[in-house]
């Protein structure tokens, strides 16, 4: 594995773990028992859940964080072309 693939491996791995994690509180608070005094705190982490970090994951692989990397790794794609006709160095 070269050692461009191995952080978008370990982003990929990790977000599959954290959105397992988020499925299995969601399976947890709608089919488990939990004390009145507990609900409001269950709310408060599904919507941090929700709102933040599983968006974020979504947002990544899929939304503008994604388009920014490919834009990025074509930009120095360019660069490396326009330097090697050039014949001057990087």
């Amino acid at each position: 594995m070269d050692k461009k693939q191995t952080p978008n491996l370990f982003l990929a791995v990790f977000a599959v773990f954290i959105i397992s994690l988020s499925f299995v509180y969601f399976f947890a608070i709608t089919f488990m028992n939990m004390p009145e005094t507990g609900a409001r705190y269950a709310d408060i982490i599904l919507g941090a859940l929700i709102g933040s970090g599983f968006t974020a994951i979504l947002s990544y692989f899929y939304g503008s964080s994604k388009g920014s990397s490919d834009k990025s790794i074509a930009i120095r794609g360019m660069e490396k072309r326009k330097s090697d006709e050039s014949g001057l160095p990087q």
